[in-house]
């Protein structure tokens, strides 16, 4: 083993991000994606604009390049010799990451200070998130326009100067403040430093430092694993997968754990710290080709059968696995199997059949199914709890979920139409002014509303709602359904597509909660029927 020494200093945060501009401190392949939220980001730049602690950070000090992501400006050759090289982030990259998306001006976290000094009397936060169509206010400046180190006080000052409401009594409370943000770029952060050229020794810290306590997940460290046993595997391959697929982007766990059923035919491994150690890399490899490729039939399925086309409407990815390894395995995939697949596929998200402890309940399914990996496998072996739906299963006021995916299939195969843009199919591949899907209340909610008898459930009932465009659904106000129905010309067919009771009777306020009884059953009944069960 070789040779390792670990020592204490402090950085600069500008000095830090100045060593990420210029490729001298990435990320190594094994660290997991950035996951902080907008509110954890606005807490570190609260903490950095008021000097409160951060916490340290780690950095592996190594000779030669090992296979890096998204820090990296250029590529680093793997094994070549590092010249005038810092290190490797391993722990620090939330904070890190944040800092340069603002610094950057990532439209994504747009975070702004207001330096109006009598922000506080008036009951204004000092740090907020633009808004879309905010304009620009000389009280108001990008955090990341301070952090750039071309940012100037005076010039800032200049503009604020001009400003009808500024008083000069205010100006050394501006600067204050602006001096005080600009400070962040000088503010120490504490760095251990971890000097070695042992890959697998920096990993076995990294796991071992991050997986005392709060920060990753086991799957995160399963992929650190792998980053180590089989470099390049998780950083190029499994992420160039991750961006293949537009509007199927799956996390890097995801992929992980679908390899991992794929290559051992279970979800948990009973030594999960020495798997990947044990295992040929060229074994991986070629499970992971079988991976992608069963992933890529399932895009196919999911967005030709099924009929979704992105990746929001999965209810369930844990039931996703199960189909990837079949699509894996099994030789077969006929229009028999792809119309069994999607009412499995559909039924499991709605009776939560992964729900619970579903870690368990899918390593028992596929050892159910490593003897025989197919669709009519799958459902023979969990059709028992998968019943019919009833009535009942539509009382839900979910907007979205699994009932709500299930019914957007069923409109799609049904080829169902905008109610107003007769031309527009209900598939969500529309585009334009107006074009967007919107849940709309059959029973308008200003209508409802204004009927003492009625509560909140009973207008927010999946029973009430529709799938029409943004201009149809402003086109409807406060009038009873057969008044607008009427104006807008929608014929029965595309009502029946809808699962809308025919009966105009029923579309009168008085007779709402009859309304609500019939489409129930009208939605369970035709929705067994869509699914064949």
């Amino acid at each position: 083993m070789s040779a390792s020494s670990v020592s204490n200093v402090s950085k600069k945060i500008g000095k830090l991000l100045e060593l990420t501009d210029h490729a001298r401190l990435v990320l190594p392949e094994m660290q997991r994606d950035f996951v902080w939220t907008r509110k954890s980001i606005k807490l570190l730049i609260d903490s950095l604009y008021r000097g409160l602690p951060i916490g340290h950070m780690l950095v592996w000090k190594a000779v030669n390049a090992i296979e890096t992501k998204s820090f990296d400006k250029r590529p680093l050759k793997r094994g070549a010799r590092l010249d005038g090289f810092y290190g490797y982030l391993l722990d620090g990259q939330q904070r890190l990451t944040a800092l340069s998306h603002l610094r950057e001006g990532d439209e994504d976290y747009p975070l702004m200070f207001y330096i109006w000094p009598e922000r506080h009397s008036d009951g204004d936060e000092t740090l907020y998130w633009r808004g879309k169509n905010e304009k620009d206010d000389a009280w108001s400046i990008p955090v990341g326009e301070v952090l750039s180190e071309h940012f100037n006080i005076t010039d800032r000052l200049n503009t604020i100067r001009a400003n009808e409401w500024f008083k000069p009594e205010m100006e050394e409370a501006i600067y204050r403040d602006l001096s005080a943000l600009q400070g962040i770029r000088n503010y120490e952060v504490g760095v251990t430093e971890f000097d070695t050229d042992d890959y697998k020794l920096a990993t076995e810290l990294f796991i071992r430092f991050n997986s005392t306590g709060r920060k990753l997940r086991r799957s995160d460290l399963s992929i650190a694993e792998l980053a180590n046993h089989v470099p390049g595997l998780a950083s190029k391959e499994i992420r160039r997968a991750q961006n293949r697929w537009r509007d199927f982007r799956f996390t890097m766990p995801f992929l992980v754990q679908c390899l991992l059923a794929v290559h051992t035919g279970r979800f948990r491994l009973t030594d999960p710290e020495n798997f990947w150690a044990t295992t040929k890399p060229g074994d991986l490899i070629k499970s992971w080709e079988q991976t992608e490729r069963a992933i890529s039939k399932l895009i196919e399925f999911l967005t030709g059968t099924v009929r979704w086309t992105s990746a929001s409407l999965i209810p369930s990815f844990n039931a996703l696995i199960p189909l990837v390894v079949v699509l894996a395995r099994s030789s077969t995939w006929s229009i028999e199997d792809k119309r069994l697949a999607r009412k499995w596929l559909l039924l499991a998200s709605i009776h939560g059949y992964f729900s619970g402890s579903a870690q368990t309940q899918l390593d028992k399914l596929l050892r159910k199914l490593e003897a025989k990996p197919t669709i009519k496998q799958l459902w023979t072996v969990t059709s028992r709890p998968l019943r019919r739906l009833r009535a009942d299963d539509f009382m839900t006021g979910r907007v979205s979920g699994p009932i709500m995916s299930c019914f957007l299939s069923m409109l799609r195969d049904r080829d169902a139409r905008d109610w107003q843009n007769t031309d527009s199919p209900l598939d969500g591949t529309v585009v334009g002014h107006g074009a967007a899907l919107q849940i709309h209340h059959f029973f308008p909610k200003a209508l409802l509303n204004k009927q003492s008898n009625m509560t909140r459930s009973e207008i927010n009932t999946f029973a009430n709602y529709t799938v029409i465009s943004a201009s149809a659904n402003l086109n409807v106000s406060t009038e009873e359904p057969g008044t607008y129905l009427d104006r807008l010309n929608v014929t029965k067919s595309e009502l029946s597509k809808q699962v809308i009771p025919l009966n105009p009777q029923l579309w009168r306020v008085t007779r709402y909660k009859e309304f609500l009884t019939q489409r129930r059953k009208l939605l369970a009944e035709q929705m067994n029927g869509f699914l064949d069960v």
